[in-house]
């Protein structure tokens, strides 16, 4: 068959055919008497294929090593796949920072080079990869919170700070830690809980890293074990406060240097902790089965711990 007849078995105009032939996509035959192309039954198969091939964007060098057998056509379905997922990923984080922006009215900017550089700080966050958002969280608190007491807080915090943003509201929450974190004003050396952390040494603090994540694996893993200490443990702390007034006095005063430490750095409540589980479903879970162990003890101890925090 001639071209014509081919273009329209096909649906591929002239000019494409004769593009996909000096491309080395097909090889027509030639009449050696008119010198005209003349396309056989496998020329049309190919054609139909890199028709269909093109109109899902893949490029003539991939086509061309597919027809050569030099790469499989799941082995390019593929790469195109992992391209379009990396096209959908930077589209909705562009998306996710341009709704930030929109949300929150940022009106209040003095100058285009502030709008600029929170944009790209924004966006350059999404691309961070996991570890990359574990460093960026640590480096953030530890500015923060100078000294041991930043450390202790992200060890508190280290097991669940590998962070994959899956999601169009992890992408939002995600947007908004990293805004908060970044408005955190740095805390005083001198404040007299970071002084009363500080005191504790590097072997002790490695000490507590290792206890806390093997803690975090076995109450995730509701080790049988580990849920019954925790049990005790919140019991026993419960009845202590609830029966010993110096130990009681003790443990608010801590808890208000703590409180005061937070409010002094700009912070909101426990709004990291809300941030963190909405992020990280192994936190929410650990925080799930805390709170059941706490219910538990509440009522073995007879007592409420926001009763006996008032």
């Amino acid at each position: 068959m001639n071209i014509k007849e081919a273009s329209q078995r096909t649906g591929l105009t002239k000019k494409a055919i004769k593009y996909y032939e000096s491309e080395g996509l097909i090889c027509p035959e030639k009449n050696p008497e008119n010198n005209y192309r003349e396309f056989d039954k496998e020329d049309i198969i190919k054609l139909n294929l890199i028709g269909a091939l093109r109109n899902l964007d893949i490029s003539t060098k991939n086509i061309k090593n597919v027809i050569d057998g030099v790469k499989t056509i799941p082995e390019v379905m593929k790469e195109k796949l992992e391209k379009i997922q990396s096209e959908i990923t930077n589209l909705e984080n562009t998306k996710s920072v341009v709704q930030n922006f929109l949300e929150k009215e940022f009106c209040d900017y003095k100058n285009i080079e502030e709008v600029g550089c929170s944009i790209n700080k924004l966006n350059k966050s999404l691309e961070l990869s996991i570890e990359d958002k574990k460093e960026y969280i640590g480096k953030s608190i530890m500015r923060t919170f100078p000294g041991s007491f930043g450390k202790m807080f992200v060890a508190n915090y280290g097991a669940f700070l590998d962070i994959y943003i899956d999601s169009e509201e992890k992408r939002k929450t995600w947007l908004d830690m990293v805004e908060f974190l970044d408005n955190l004003e740095e805390a005083e050396e001198g404040h007299p809980f970071i002084k009363m952390i500080d005191t504790m040494g590097q072997e002790a603090l490695d000490e507590f890293i290792k206890a806390k994540n093997e803690f975090v694996k076995n109450v995730l893993a509701k080790d049988e074990n580990t849920i019954k200490e925790l049990k005790e443990s919140n019991v026993n702390f419960l009845k202590s406060l609830r029966d010993d007034k110096n130990f009681r006095d003790n443990y608010m005063d801590n808890l208000k240097k703590g409180a005061d430490l937070m409010n002094s750095v700009g912070g909101n409540g426990n709004q990291f902790d809300l941030y963190l589980e909405k992020l990280n479903d192994d936190y929410r879970k650990f925080r799930e089965i805390a709170r059941g162990i706490l219910s538990d003890a509440e009522k073995e101890a007879g007592t409420n711990l926001s009763e006996l925090l008032i």
